[in-house]
């Protein structure tokens, strides 16, 4: 059987569209891949940096969990808040809201409570593992190497929610100052508060090198990059704009996946008048004015503290008007357990006698006359 020159050159072509496709399919399925939530860090991140926060005062609910109160005698005036950032900055995003028009004083209760909320008990353990892991792991080390545990978070927490174009919250794991096995677990609560946490916006894959963008609550309107190499320990990083990170900043050791993002935490509900349970459907509930303030056993109540005006006269302390403010006078208290109040001198008297009991408790008498009380227990008074 004889072949013309044609028909062999029609099966070389043949051969080699075949031995191409043979070599496309046995790439690896993520030699290049690249991923972008959407998130605009000139439109979604906060306009100033994780700066000048001054004094975070906290208390604690439920007995484990921290919450921001301006009037706790808890406090700080050297945290940084960019777990907060990142993750109400996320928030909003996945909500459809943006940030950057927001101002600092008007965020900070917000972010102080979402900073609380990216390091609960089982993140903090989280970050003690991993400041604590080597950056070779040996048969003699109880911990994996921080490569190994990122590659690890890489795979299976992070990369397959930006695939689904999902921000995610990650901690920067720096240097630690331990190094022996037998101190480490001591070198890392000392080194936990030098951490960083930052928000994951996109990434590009090629091969086995992993390039994250990121919104880094320190350096507003930039996007951080951080570049490294999957099973290997260490990080490089720089700001896409070209603009220097300073010298104060310090290069990883690794990302760590901190937790995932929803609308939940941006769409939390309002608060409603007066004191509510905190264990029901108010839980994490955002006062729309005043301040939260909590109570009860485990802090299980809480109410928005000055955020109505109160009503004239006598009133409930332990309902609707919890917490309101005296738009005139001054509050006073009474009953058992300061169950009762009123505004002191916020009302004029009326002519005659009345009751002490009702709207007109508290009232004050016309310039040039005094109040008169009769009855057993001072119920009624008059103005003579």
């Amino acid at each position: 059987m004889s072949c013309t020159k044609r028909g062999v050159v029609f099966m070389g072509h043949i051969a080699v569209v075949v031995l191409l496709m043979v070599t496309i399919l046995s790439i690896p399925y993520a030699v290049f891949a690249d991923s972008d939530t959407g998130f605009d860090v000139k439109k979604h991140g906060f306009s100033f940096n994780n700066t000048a926060w001054g004094k975070v005062c906290y208390t604690v609910v439920g007995g484990t969990k921290l919450r921001y109160d301006a009037d706790s005698p808890f406090c700080s005036g050297e945290w940084g808040l960019c777990g907060g950032m990142s993750l109400l900055a996320g928030e909003r995003f996945r909500a459809g809201m943006t940030s950057h028009d927001l101002t600092q004083g008007a965020v900070k209760q917000d972010v102080v409570n979402a900073q609380f909320r990216t390091l609960d008990e089982k993140t903090v353990a989280k970050f003690l593992e991993w400041i604590a892991s080597p950056d070779v792991g040996h048969t003699l080390d109880p911990h994996h190497s921080i490569g190994y545990r990122m590659k690890e978070d890489w795979n299976n927490l992070i990369k397959p929610r930006l695939d689904r174009r999902e921000p995610v919250v990650l901690g920067l794991i720096f240097d630690k100052h331990a190094r022996l096995v037998d101190l480490r677990a001591v070198g890392a609560l000392h080194d936990l508060a030098k951490q960083h946490q930052i928000l994951g916006i996109g990434y590009t894959m090629s091969g086995s090198t992993v390039r994250i963008r990121a919104y880094d609550p320190n350096y507003h309107d930039e996007v951080l990059e951080l570049t490294f190499t999957l099973g290997k320990t260490g990080t490089s990083q720089r700001l896409l704009s070209g603009n220097a990170l300073g010298s104060k900043r310090r290069t990883p050791r690794g990302i760590m996946f901190v937790r995932g993002i929803t609308a939940a935490g941006a769409t939390a509900p309002i608060c409603p008048s007066g004191k509510f349970s905190t264990t029901g459907q108010y839980h994490g509930c955002t006062c729309t004015k005043g301040t939260k303030k909590y109570g009860g056993i485990g802090n299980s109540e809480a109410w928005c503290e000055g955020a109505e005006a109160c009503p004239s006269g006598k009133f409930s302390t332990t309902g609707a008007h919890r917490g309101c403010y005296c738009a005139k006078g001054t509050k006073k208290y009474g009953g058992i357990g300061n169950s009762e109040a009123w505004c002191e001198g916020a009302e004029t008297c009326p002519s005659g006698k009345f009751s002490t009991t009702g709207k007109w408790r508290g009232c004050h008498c016309p310039e040039g006359k005094k109040k008169k009380y009769h009855g057993v227990f001072d119920q009624e008074a008059e103005c003579k």
